[in-house]
């Protein structure tokens, strides 16, 4: 599959884009960019053709949710149920607000994370939100692993117990994920105890031509060989397959970091949607005890490009 377009599609720094489709029109909900992440609040923009794009709209500041201060990011929004439900990340957890409206503002519905941090074994971030066609929800989410589990009505209770995707990666090339798992509670839940060049972040999940298109960034997201790779699968739950090559979008010389992407749908076409670096970074092999200079990887732009798809085979 290759892509086409003009970028970035918003002023400023955002990265993390996420689109809803409701009533014919399009609402983007991004991550502000600003040095060490830590901002506290999100905002969504709103578009009819996915071309002129109005906002920023403030939705959610952290200000009014009791369990988090600081690094709001990566949200994921559906429309279910007469509400609208934002899934998104504060300190290094999940939580879940209610809105009767896609631009807000949005309240915290549980009073507490839904996913609380380091649960599952695993960074508690990056929250994806995919409906299937006979309308099951499923939650995803992880760094260094990838779970997703169906919901009940409610959109916050787990119907069934989650399965983790990035294992059937693992297994595909012939790695034990087990020796993962204890490698990250040894290393004191350090999320690079995972191989980040298979799967780090960002998990996007899809269903075009009748089967399932699960994608996901790989490497540090400052890094600037951060980018897209994805897999097939026949069912919702796998298993999925890698095909060769599995780079769904890669970083050129030019245009560096390009990942955490999500999809949408406008007459018959499909388009990706990602963040890019706005400089390009030093290149080394980022970690978390890389000394950061907190500016790094926070000028991030928000993009859109039109997939082509060659064949829906691997």
């Amino acid at each position: 599959m290759h892509t086409t377009s003009t970028n970035p599609i918003l002023p400023g720094t955002w990265a993390d884009p996420f689109v809803l489709q409701h009533d014919g029109s399009y609402y983007l909900y991004p991550t502000k960019d600003c040095p060490h992440w830590r901002h506290p609040k999100l905002y969504a923009f709103h578009s009819n053709n996915l071309i002129d794009w109005h906002g920023p709209v403030e939705i959610l500041d952290l200000q009014h949710v009791g369990w988090a201060e600081k690094f709001a990011y990566a949200p994921t929004a559906v429309f279910r149920n007469g509400k609208f439900y934002l899934y998104f990340c504060a300190d290094n957890q999940i939580g879940l607000a209610v809105s009767d409206e896609p631009l807000g503002r949005f309240a915290d519905l549980l009073g507490r994370p839904l996913i609380e941090r380091d649960g599952w074994g695993c960074q508690s971030i990056d929250p994806d939100l995919f409906v299937d066609d006979d309308g099951q929800p499923y939650l995803l989410w992880g760094q260094g692993k990838c779970w997703i589990a169906p919901l009940t009505d409610d959109m916050h209770t787990f119907l069934r117990a989650p399965i983790c995707l990035s294992d059937q990666l693992y297994r595909q090339k012939g790695i034990d994920p087990a020796a993962l798992d204890r490698a990250y509670r040894r290393r004191g839940r350090d999320p690079y105890a995972f191989d980040l060049t298979l799967y780090n972040e960002g998990a996007h999940l899809q269903k075009i031509g009748g089967r399932y298109l699960w994608s996901w960034a790989v490497y540090d997201a400052r890094d600037p060989r951060y980018h897209l790779r994805y897999a097939w699968g026949d069912s919702v739950l796998g298993p999925y397959r890698m095909p060769e090559p599995d780079i769904l979008l890669a970083p050129t010389k030019s245009v560096r970091g390009t990942g955490h992407a999500s999809m949408a749908q406008k007459d018959g076409d499909w388009y990706l949607f990602y963040h890019r670096h706005g400089s390009v970074v030093p290149e080394r092999e980022w970690r978390r005890e890389t000394k950061w200079n907190g500016v790094d990887g926070t000028d991030r732009q928000v993009c859109c490009d039109r997939l082509k798809f060659r064949q829906l085979v691997t």
